[in-house]
C-alpha cells in the first residue's frame, strides 16, 4: 500500500493499493490517514520482537486478574461436589448456599492474598464467607483498573487482542480450580478437609505473580499526557511501541491523536460523573457501558460457572468423581474457545460476533429445555439424553465464551479517556450487581421449578440480541480517539493535528506537542 498527501486543509490522503500479486495498481480511494494507517504491520510472531515481549509480559499483571475471578468461580462449583465440604458446613443449599457463593462480590477493596489465606485455615460457616469478603476487595479493585490499562498501553494492533484477553483468561482460571480441586479429592485427602482447603490456598499464587509483574508494568501514555508528563509518555511509546526508534512515524501520529483528544475533551467543561449526561453521544455511550455487561451475566453462563453442580443433578449425575470430570472437560474447552476468539478479535465484526453468539446460545437453550424435560418424564432411565445435555453445557460456554471477551474491548473502544476510568468502574459495578443476583436467584428458580428455569434466559437472550442490534454501533478497525466518529463527533481537528505530526520534523530533544491541562484529582471531580 502507497500512502500519499494530497489535500492538506481537508486532511485528506490517496490510498493505493496493488489489486494482484503481479502488483498492477488498483482505484484510488480517498479518506483520512488513521492510526491503522501508521502502525508498521507485524510480520513475525509478537513474541519474536523484544519491546513487545517485554511489554505485553509486564501487561500480564491487568491479564491475570480475570484469572483470580475465574478460579474462585470455578471453584466454588466443584467444592459443593466435594462430600468434606458439604459435610463440614452442614450441607449448604438455598439461601445459605447462595450467600457463601455471594461472599467474593459483596465488597471492594482489600488484598486477595489475605483472603486466600484465611479461606484455607476456615474452621466455620463465618470465617469461610468472610474471607470470600476479602477475596473481593482485591480482585473488584484489578478489574476496575486492568481493562483500561490494556486498552491505553497496548501496541495499536494488539489493543483488541489484548483487551480481550481479559475476559478470555477467566476460563483459564476455571480450569485451574477444576483441575486443583479434583486432584486432592483422587488422594487421601477426599477423606479430610485438604480437599477444599488446599484449592482455597492455592488462590492466592495468580495473585502473587501479579503483584511482581505490576511493579515492572508502564503507566499508561493517556493518564501521563493528561497530567503533563509528554516526555515520560513519549519515551514509553518509543520504547514499547517502536523499539526505541525516537523517530517513529507511529509514535508521533500517537503522541499527536491522544494530546489533540485530551484536549479537546477538557475544553470549556469539568469531568464529572455528569459528564455522561451532557450530550447524546455520552448519553449513548453510558447506556452501551452498563448494558453490555448486564447481557453477559444474564445470558445463562452463570447457571454452568457457579451452580453447574445443581445442572447436573438435575439430569440424574450424582457421583462427586464425574461431575469434577465433566467440570474439567468444560473448562478447558470454554478456555480453547475464549482464547481463539480473542486471538481473532481484531479481523471479527463486533456486532457480528455477538448477535451470532447469544443466537446460537438460544438455539443451545431450546433444545436443552426439550432433552431436560423428556429425561424428567423418562425418571432419567435414557442415559444418552443425560450425555446429550452434557454435550449442548460444552456447546453453550463455548458459544458464551466466544462473546464474552470482547466486552472489555468494546467498552474501552467506546468511551473517550476522560470518562474511560469511570466507564470501568461502572461495567465492574453492574457485573457485580448481576452476579450478585445470579447467584440468589439461579439457586432458588432451578431448586424450584428446576429445568423449567432455563425458559427465562430464552426469553432474555433474544431480548438481547434486539438490544444490540439497534443500539450498538461497529467499531471494528478504530483506534480508541477514532471511535468517536460512529456516535455523530467531529474528530477531523484531531486526525489534521496527528497527520501534521506525522509530516513535521521530528524533535528528539523537546517533544513539539500540544501541552494538556494538569487533570489530577484536584481538579476534577470523582
Amino acid at each position: 500500500m502507497f500512502r500519499t498527501r494530497d489535500n492538506k486543509e481537508n486532511n485528506i490522503i490517496t490510498v493505493t493499493s496493488k489489486d494482484n500479486e503481479n502488483g498492477s495498481l488498483g482505484q484510488e480511494e480517498h479518506r483520512e490517514l488513521t492510526l491503522e494507517d501508521v502502525t508498521p504491520k507485524l510480520t513475525k510472531f509478537w513474541f519474536r520482537y523484544p519491546h513487545l515481549l517485554k511489554l505485553n509480559t509486564f501487561l500480564g499483571c491487568a491479564l491475570l486478574g480475570q484469572v483470580t475471578l475465574g478460579y474462585d468461580g470455578s471453584m466454588m462449583g466443584n467444592l459443593q461436589t466435594l462430600p468434606s465440604w458439604s459435610k463440614y458446613f452442614n450441607n449448604p443449599h438455598g439461601k445459605v448456599l447462595s450467600t457463601m457463593t455471594n461472599g467474593i462480590t459483596i465488597a471492594a477493596i482489600c488484598i486477595t492474598i489475605i483472603g486466600a489465606a484465611l479461606q484455607a485455615a476456615s474452621v466455620s460457616f463465618g470465617m469461610f464467607l468472610a474471607s470470600r469478603i476479602i477475596l473481593g476487595f482485591g480482585s473488584a479493585g484489578m478489574q476496575v483498573s486492568a481493562a483500561p490499562l490494556l486498552a491505553e498501553a497496548s501496541y495499536p494492533s494488539q489493543r483488541p487482542i489484548m483487551t480481550s484477553m481479559l475476559q478470555a483468561t477467566f476460563p483459564v482460571g476455571s480450569f485451574m480450580a477444576a483441575i486443583l480441586t479434583w486432584g486432592p479429592y483422587q488422594s487421601d485427602m477426599k477423606y479430610n478437609n485438604w480437599s477444599w482447603r488446599l484449592p482455597s490456598l492455592l488462590q492466592a499464587f495468580v495473585p502473587l505473580i501479579q503483584l511482581v509483574l505490576v511493579f515492572f508494568c508502564p503507566e499508561s501514555p493517556r493518564w501521563l499526557i493528561a497530567h503533563g508528563k509528554e516526555e515520560e509518555a513519549f519515551e514509553i511509546l518509543t520504547h514499547y511501541h517502536a523499539a526505541g526508534d525516537r523517530d517513529s512515524e507511529l509514535v508521533r501520529f500517537e503522541m499527536a491523536e491522544i494530546s489533540a483528544a485530551i484536549a479537546k475533551e477538557r475544553i470549556g467543561r469539568r469531568v464529572s460523573w455528569a459528564t455522561w449526561f451532557s450530550s447524546k453521544a455520552n448519553m449513548h455511550r453510558l447506556f452501551i457501558t452498563l448494558a453490555l455487561p448486564s447481557i453477559l451475566q444474564l445470558c445463562g453462563s452463570s447457571l454452568i460457572a457457579y451452580y453447574f453442580s445443581i445442572v447436573l443433578q438435575d439430569i440424574g449425575i450424582t457421583d462427586a468423581s464425574d461431575k469434577l470430570k465433566i467440570n474439567i472437560g468444560l473448562t478447558l474447552f470454554g478456555g480453547v474457545c475464549a482464547l481463539l476468539f480473542a486471538v481473532y478479535t481484531a479481523a471479527m465484526r463486533r456486532k457480528v460476533l455477538m448477535l451470532g453468539s447469544l443466537g446460537a446460545m438460544c438455539v443451545t437453550f431450546i433444545i436443552w429445555i426439550v432433552l431436560a424435560d423428556i429425561n424428567e418424564k423418562t425418571h432419567f432411565k435414557n442415559k444418552s439424553l443425560g450425555r446429550g445435555i452434557i454435550a449442548l453445557l460444552y456447546f453453550d460456554m463455548g458459544f458464551y465464551h466466544a462473546f464474552s471477551p470482547i466486552g472489555n474491548t468494546y467498552v474501552m473502544e467506546i468511551v473517550p479517556y476522560t470518562l474511560r476510568g469511570k466507564a470501568s468502574i461502572l461495567y465492574s459495578l453492574a457485573s457485580q450487581v448481576w452476579i450478585f443476583y445470579n447467584n440468589y436467584v439461579n439457586n432458588l428458580g432451578m431448586d424450584s421449578i428446576s429445568w423449567r428455569y432455563y425458559i427465562v434466559y430464552c426469553v432474555l437472550l433474544f431480548t438481547h440480541m434486539i438490544v444490540i442490534y439497534f443500539y450498538f454501533p461497529e467499531t471494528k478497525g478504530l483506534g480508541l480517539e477514532e471511535v468517536a466518529k460512529v456516535f455523530g463527533e467531529d474528530i477531523s481537528d484531531l486526525m489534521l493535528e496527528a497527520q501534521h505530526a506525522i509530516e513535521e520534523p521530528v524533535h528528539t530533544k523537546k517533544l513539539d506537542v500540544e501541552h494538556v491541562e494538569d487533570v489530577s484529582p484536584e481538579k476534577s471531580e470523582t
